[in-house]
């Protein structure tokens, strides 16, 4: 108990500092700190303890994927253990080679910008994440970063002197994004169900899941309603208008979150049903509009399956 109230508190003040909200307590004690012992727990099983944890985070865009793994890399340091985050949006393509990609398929709204699987440089994904996890000591890995801003918003990768300098090795690897875990449909009439433009999209799915080979433990937030999405941006795009930065207005989010909706509605579904498959440790959590935590699920192929109600 003094060991919840102790990483309890930490959590508080940076909370406090984005703005304090009734959902604090909530989020803290039946959110972020059950998944960081959660995933502190697999970090310390023999068969983790002397390497690299790779872990899954799969999470709809808005639903707190930055602010989760930024405490769980705040309170792994607590503990002395380096806990290193990637984003699968800094895999994205460069602006030259996203618009081959546009080019290659005039006319598809969902390969018309980034976002979508096919947008992406699985092959450097699969580099990076592999060198975090065998990087021995002494060794440096450079981790990409992506800069959404460049060319006027249409994004470009980063010059290399401007990515993430990581020395090896590391405790923990979070790869996170929000088409994580999502599998290529197989079946033609179910394929058939869905907008034309998600069968390029749909290719790319083949590819996009060598990803998943990398992880040995997937988080998934599940969400009941994707439409809440259009909102979450919202939300952030008002934030940055606030801040003095420059922000989306309303018509352009939804625009820019409607390229996205195709992809959530085809395959949330099968990675809600088929999450167990995905690796050797699945939690999910499910959040409401107001991303607070509402169930619990764990997955573990050495234990039994459990629920639990929030």
């Amino acid at each position: 108990l003094q060991e919840w109230q102790q990483l309890g508190r930490v959590l508080e003040m940076a909370l406090n500092q984005q703005g304090p909200t009734e959902a604090n307590p909530e989020r803290i004690f039946h959110y972020y700190l059950p998944v960081f012992f959660w995933v502190e727990g697999l970090k310390s099983r023999s068969m983790y303890k002397n390497k690299t944890l790779v872990v899954g985070l799969s999470c709809p865009q808005g639903g707190g994927k930055t602010t989760i793994t930024e405490f769980l890399e705040m309170l792994f340091k607590s503990r002395g253990m380096k806990c290193v985050v990637a984003s699968i949006d800094d895999f994205y393509l460069t602006r030259a080679e996203q618009q081959q990609v546009a080019d290659q398929h005039k006319g598809n709204r969902l390969l018309e910008l980034r976002g979508n699987p096919g947008t992406h440089d699985i092959p450097l994904a699969i580099k990076t994440c592999t060198e975090l996890r065998n990087g021995k000591l002494g060794h440096d890995v450079l981790v990409p970063r992506y800069n959404k801003a460049a060319f006027q918003g249409l994004g470009d990768r980063a010059d290399p002197s401007e990515w993430s300098r990581v020395s090896t090795p590391v405790d923990i690897v979070i790869l996170e994004g929000w088409c994580l875990g999502f599998e290529k449909i197989q079946s033609e009439s179910e394929l058939c169900q869905h907008p034309s433009d998600l069968r390029a999209v749909n290719q790319n799915m083949d590819e996009f899941s060598q990803l998943y080979d990398l992880l040995d433990a997937l988080m998934v937030i599940k969400i009941s309603d994707v439409n809440w999405v259009f909102e979450w941006r919202a939300q952030a795009e008002r934030g940055m208008i606030a801040r003095g930065k420059t922000g989306m207005n309303e018509e352009q989010i939804r625009d820019f979150v409607s390229r996205f909706m195709p992809s959530y509605k085809a395959y949330l579904p099968s990675l809600y049903k088929k999450f167990k498959d995905l690796a050797d440790h699945v939690l999910v959590w499910e959040i409401d509009q107001n991303r607070k935590p509402i169930a619990a699920m764990e997955s573990d192929k050495a234990r039994t399956a459990t629920n639990a109600k929030l």
